[in-house]
């Protein structure tokens, strides 16, 4: 996900009730309180795929969002390796993003139970 645009996307720093929140493959967090589209997402980390927190369980296949899509306020996202997409998502991986998230989100200090 390398952007390329002169739209460039930057983070806002916003309480995350007013914010669509992405944690990146690195662990980087990204709030959003503007409009941004997947496909812009996808311009700064094409090796990626964009889907979101709440649509993720255990043993389910991992889809992405469309790229016309719009990340929503209060929401938790993840930029994912496009190796997973498609893939069923496994104990481990579950446990590790959910760890990626939660200190991601201390860092920032943001309480998870305000993304909703």
């Amino acid at each position: 996900m390398g952007i390329c645009s002169s739209n460039v996307l930057n983070p806002s720093s916003s309480s995350p009730s007013l914010a669509a929140v992405l944690i990146l493959e690195n662990g980087q967090l990204e709030e959003f309180s503007y409009p941004v589209t997947v496909s812009q997402i996808l311009k700064r980390n094409p090796s990626c795929f964009v889907c979101k927190a709440d649509d993720m369980n255990y043993d389910d296949f991992i889809l992405g969002i469309d790229d016309d899509e719009e990340l929503q306020l209060h929401q938790l996202y993840f930029a994912l390796p496009v190796s997973w997409l498609s893939s069923r998502l496994k104990p481990q991986q579950m446990a590790a993003l959910a760890v990626k998230a939660s200190l991601a989100l201390e860092t920032a200090g943001i309480s998870s139970s305000g993304l909703y």
